[in-house]
């Protein structure tokens, strides 16, 4: 009886003694010729950050997740028997070595392939192309010998320079062989596995899919926006639970359900099995670009992401930006009211619509970090999102234009008449508040400048009168204890 791949893993699993599937980040699986071997997490992730240098947790990681430690994790050198005339095999490894280094080697009598960090050796020699060595590299290979002779299975040896290497120059990250020929989807999900969990791409033309072969990711679907795919999920048939991620090309973005921890370890938020939060950008570039008679600074590069779950719920996420990694301008010179913004647009459409976005303010702005909390998303939607510098008055403009309209009275107290109103004659806003509030105004053009500007103080009944000598549609801004109400007036 032919197994699927997911029965083919379960049974390895429940015949070696172990009760429950879950691939625990703790164990390194065997079963006769199935061979599972991941990185373990150091006394469940709760690392100590005083002793340990934030550079010596990445050199050790791979996306917030553990290297193998042959020094610790009790991996063998050689694992003999296993090798059978069909096998597949996924690999995946990180070099910082520029000359060429074997890894490993499997071979089955006369038949030998080798793994260098640039190559795989076999009949012919075949690329890596599903990664960068020095970041992050993802192998798929398969091979069918029915020619070879005898019933004798061969052996999986690793290299002695991934064995003594003590500074960590050439890592394994994890490695899953399964003796069989796998068919294309069941590739594609394993494959989506690694890719998920370790912040490796792969190729543009790929999607990806949970381990029911669902789509969690469509390549079609998402045509323009197959550059850097990442994702952060759980699912507990293949162990994954990754609930941040970053691009193993390093992109200069990280997306963390609850908050963004120094391992994925250490992030104790909790999701439904088979949730997926993926996105991917449109390779454009991240220079901050000033626009035409405003102030608003855009980047070209617009990301997409979609939710997939069955349970219906919205998840809070945050959002880091490395602004040296993704080359975004540090631009010192910009003025103090000037912040960083994540624009989100759910409209669906197929260009970013920034007149209906929501805009989110950057909680910290930091040096080379911008972080930005409590970024929610809800549950099988697709979005876009970029980045944006600006004045705040100017976002609550932007942010408010599709929702303003003639109507003069605000749910927030206060009244705004006549509205139009004639040039050189008096409009007023009469204020009656619930409580006593601190309320300023501000009123700007259609640029942003300001034109009229008045603290009112703290005030609950009050009636504030103006007029205007220039025609044209203004933007009046109503201070409420520092929520801004945005108010359009028009001036004939």
């Amino acid at each position: 009886m032919k197994l699927s791949i997911s029965q083919l893993l379960l049974t390895a699993i429940i015949l070696i003694g172990f009760n429950n599937f879950m691939f625990s980040q703790q164990e390194n699986l065997t079963y006769k010729d199935c061979l599972w071997i991941k990185g373990i997490e150091s006394n469940s992730g709760t690392m100590d950050s005083l002793k340990l240098k934030s550079e010596d947790l990445l050199k050790k990681r791979l996306n917030f997740n553990p290297i193998v430690d042959f020094s610790k994790d009790k991996i063998l050198k050689k694992y003999k028997n296993i090798v059978t005339k069909k096998s597949t095999l996924f690999v995946v490894f990180k070099s910082n070595e520029e000359a060429e280094n074997i890894l490993l080697t499997i071979q089955r009598g006369s038949f030998k392939s080798t793994l260098s960090n640039k190559k795989i050796i076999c009949d012919k020699d075949v690329s890596l192309n599903k990664g960068n060595p020095q970041t992050g590299t993802l192998v798929s290979y398969l091979f069918n010998k029915n020619s070879l002779l005898g019933e004798k299975n061969g052996s999986l040896e690793f290299d002695d320079l991934l064995l003594n290497d003590k500074q960590f120059k050439n890592q394994l990250v994890e490695l899953i062989y399964i003796p069989r020929f796998l068919n294309e989807n069941e590739k594609n999900i394993i494959e989506s596995y690694l890719a998920i969990k370790f912040g490796i791409s792969l190729n543009e033309d790929k999607s990806y899919y949970n381990e029911k072969g669902d789509k969690i990711w469509d390549v079609k679907e998402n045509k323009g926006f197959n550059i850097h795919v990442t994702g952060i999920g759980k699912e507990d048939f293949l162990g994954l639970n990754q609930m941040q991620s970053c691009n193993s090309l390093a992109d200069g973005l990280t997306i963390g359900i609850d908050k963004i921890e120094l391992s994925n370890a250490r992030n104790k938020a909790i999701v439904s099995d088979k949730t997926f939060i993926v996105w991917g950008d449109n390779g454009k570039n991240t220079l901050l670009v000033k626009q035409e008679n405003s102030e608003e600074k855009r980047i070209k590069r617009i990301w997409k992401l979609n939710t997939k779950s069955s349970d219906g719920l919205s998840y809070k996420t945050q959002i880091k930006i490395d602004k040296k990694l993704m080359m975004l301008e540090n631009d010192s010179s910009s003025p103090d009211r000037d912040f960083m913004w994540i624009a989100i647009d759910s409209t669906q459409s197929k260009e970013f619509n920034y007149a209906k976005a929501k805009y989110i303010k950057a909680t910290q702005n930091d040096g080379n970090e911008v972080v930005f909390d409590k970024v929610n998303f809800s549950t099988n939607t697709s979005y876009l999102f970029t980045i944006v510098k600006a004045p705040e008055y100017l976002i609550n403009q932007i942010f408010n234009s599709s929702k303003l309209d003639n109507k003069n009275q605000s749910a927030s107290g206060y009244k705004l008449f006549p509205n139009p109103v004639v040039t050189n004659e008096n409009f007023s806003i009469q204020f009656n508040l619930k409580e006593t509030s601190n309320v300023t105004i501000q009123i700007t053009d259609v640029n942003g400048k300001i034109v009229k500007s008045k603290d009112l103080g703290l005030i609950d009944f009050h009636l504030y009168n103006e007029s205007l000598a220039v025609s044209g549609t203004y933007l009046v801004l109503v201070s409420i204890n520092g929520i801004i109400e945005a108010n359009k007036l028009i001036v004939k």
